[in-house]
């Protein structure tokens, strides 16, 4: 059996006492250092839903906004990822950034926002992003790449204003706990979990 070699990580270190109080201004400082350090896709989070009948199920997608509630990403209502969360609403979002050595593990309830805030953000992607979420039926099966393609030029071709469609929105994913991870020396990696105390954020240590 041929194994895959591993790296020796070094490139930082977690102290406790460094951590801020608020697990989400530890994730926005996070993912300042990230974009600083011109990680391409550095908002890329992969996403974890379970359904009843196929189990759990992971993809990509890309965190749009940080707020004090949690963290935001849009998709379409009727893919899976948006049915596994009709159905069982705890999810986990993982980042990893192999670059710094880190990753950061979220477990949160995702709940789907209001019109208003769908509307206010769909108005703020470009034109041919919008055509994208309107002909697109997500996770649905199609007859081929070619009229998938011819949907979206007769569209544009039109050039007429687009409204956001009911079936595409955004979810909030409101955390239950953080868990910062920074690689170091022999595996001896730094793990630290914020975590839930009669509704106060604690923070501990956990064994790598």
């Amino acid at each position: 059996m041929r194994f895959f070699k591993s790296k020796e990580y070094s490139v930082d270190k977690i102290q406790k006492s460094h951590l801020d109080p608020n697990p989400i201004n530890e994730l926005r400082k996070w993912l300042r250092k990230a974009s600083r350090s011109k990680i391409k896709d550095y908002n890329a989070m992969n996403l974890s839903t379970a359904s009843s009948d196929k189990g759990v199920s992971s993809r990509i997608v890309l965190l749009k906004e940080v707020n004090d509630k949690g963290l935001v990403f849009f998709t379409n209502y009727n893919s899976r990822k948006a049915h596994d969360i009709e159905n069982n609403n705890q999810v986990y979002v993982t980042f990893f950034w192999p670059e710094l050595e880190k990753q950061i593990r979220i477990h949160g309830v995702a709940s789907k926002l209001d019109n208003t805030e769908n509307d206010a953000y769909f108005k703020t992607r470009n034109y041919k992003s919008q055509i994208a979420s309107t002909i697109s039926a997500q996770s649905e099966m199609i007859k081929s790449r070619d009229v998938l393609v011819q949907n979206f030029k007769d569209v544009l071709y039109k050039n007429e204003a687009l409204e956001r469609p009911e079936s595409w929105g955004g979810y909030l994913i409101e955390p239950i706990s953080f868990e910062f991870w920074q690689g170091r020396k022999h595996r001896l990696n730094d793990r630290l979990e914020y975590y839930r105390d009669e509704n106060e954020w604690k923070i501990r240590r956990l064994a790598p």
